[in-house]
């Protein structure tokens, strides 16, 4: 059954705070979500409609700002006069609001009219964190956000924490986050494990065991950055395909034509680094801090306030060499073919295609992170692209394999084979919220 803006209005409703909103009804929301949903099915000079609204209000925008205000904290760029908030307003604004830069800021009047009073700036911080650009989020301004991520497909985030969505005219909340559970994370998780044993063979026990966190903190730089990959191929709204295969036989090779050959270990390295130098940095200050500091001493041996910085500065290079690395892999995308890489990221080749032509019967949709068979959806494999077909194939026929797609309108899918069956997983969790 279809659902429309009126269905996720109810949804959201239900999840925001209700009594600090005064005058925000179902039918203003509502309103405010097909306005939203209509511009986002609009074009401007031939361009899609991108664009985030925060429902702010203009009496009262910063309820409880922080007594020491940062440097790049939002800011409010009021406009002279309120405009009517309709689709023809928001598609022409949407054209000056960037959403790596800019939202609109949006609210009601007492008879429950829609209108845009202004922008906030330094947004950035927020799409980043979401994004998992930066580990450092920053206050979120107003009471919720509307984001327009592609035709027809809106978000709605309370702070950081996604509350509703719309998409292919279904009501979606958060995904499936295959990447940590289920039978892709289980396998994922070996190559996980094997990068935390490297690190901590590198740092050693003393640094390593006595914080408690570091195998969970390990684990998310390594499965936020094959997130980045995908978020950084579904940014370029041209479609992609990467496709992880596990170390052995040559078969793999007879069903991969690899047009452009490479060996590209640079990511792997790179968390390595990332690692290691933030363990060292730590173990440094909780030294400084413990036997000196806490002591008060007035002298401590040089050599440690150096390892300090030494190690602060190599995170700092390390942090943005994987973002060069992940933008540098997420643009091999681009290229007609996949993106090839092993489970420990190491990029094999890209203009990829898959040989094999063995045909499929049916495949089956996840209902769940596990692939519980009551919860699968058989489906027939020929309603998908070719770009889809391919790589069913080749992980039906190659167990251990694992696919993601990346449509052209933003839709990523994770595909493997579990037992006899072809499973795809198709809203899974990539954004943090």
């Amino acid at each position: 059954m279809h659902k429309f803006p009126k269905d996720l209005a109810q949804v959201v409703i239900e999840k925001l705070p209700m009594k600090s909103i005064k005058g925000l009804t179902l039918p203003v929301l509502t309103s405010l979500l097909e306005t939203v949903f209509f511009a986002s099915l609009s074009t401007e000079e031939a361009q899609q409609i991108l664009c985030s609204l925060t429902y702010i209000n203009p009496d009262l925008p910063d309820p409880d700002p922080p007594k020491r205000v940062p440097a790049d904290r939002w800011g409010l760029v009021r406009f002279r006069r309120h405009i009517p908030l309709t689709v023809a307003s928001l598609v022409k604004l949407s054209k000056a609001a960037a959403q790596s830069s800019s939202n609109l800021a949006v609210y009601h009047d007492d008879k429950g009219r829609l209108f845009v009073w202004g922008m906030l700036d330094q947004t950035s911080r927020y799409a980043d964190y979401l994004n998992l650009e930066t580990t450092i989020g920053a206050d979120v301004p107003g009471y919720f956000n509307v984001v327009i991520n592609s035709v027809g497909n809106l978000s709605v985030y309370r702070d950081y924490t996604l509350i509703g969505g719309i998409k292919h005219n279904q009501i979606i909340s958060r995904g499936f986050n295959v990447l940590q559970f289920g039978p892709i994370g289980k396998l994922i998780r070996k190559s996980v494990e094997a990068y935390v044993e490297g690190v901590k063979s590198a740092v050693g026990t003393a640094a390593y065991a006595p914080v408690d966190h570091w195998n969970e903190s390990l684990s998310w730089y390594w499965l936020s950055s094959l997130r980045r990959v995908l978020i950084n191929i579904q940014a370029y709204r041209n479609g992609g395909s990467l496709l992880l295969i596990p170390p052995g036989p040559v078969q793999y090779q007879r069903q991969l034509d690899i047009k452009y050959k490479i060996e590209y270990p640079r990511l792997p390295i790179a968390l390595h680094g990332l690692a290691t130098a933030a363990i060292l940095r730590h173990h440094a200050e909780v030294r400084i801090a413990d036997e000196y500091i806490a002591r008060d001493k007035r002298t401590m041996p040089v050599h440690l306030f150096q390892e300090s910085s030494r190690e602060t500065i190599d995170e700092e290079h390390h942090a943005a060499e994987i973002t060069g690395c992940i933008r540098f892999i997420a643009s091999l995308s681009r290229s007609d073919g996949l993106v090839l890489t092993d489970f420990g990221l190491n990029v094999l080749g890209f203009g990829v295609e898959i040989k094999s032509h063995e045909a499929i019967e049916s495949i089956f949709i996840a209902g769940d992170i596990a692939g519980t068979p009551k919860n699968l959806q058989k489906t027939d494999y020929k309603q998908f692209g070719t770009r889809h077909r391919s790589m069913m194939r080749f992980c039906r026929r190659n167990p251990g394999s694992l696919g993601f797609v990346v449509s052209q309108d933003g839709d990523i899918r994770a595909m493997t084979r579990v037992g006899e069956r072809l499973i795809i997983w198709e809203n899974i969790e990539i954004q943090l919220g």
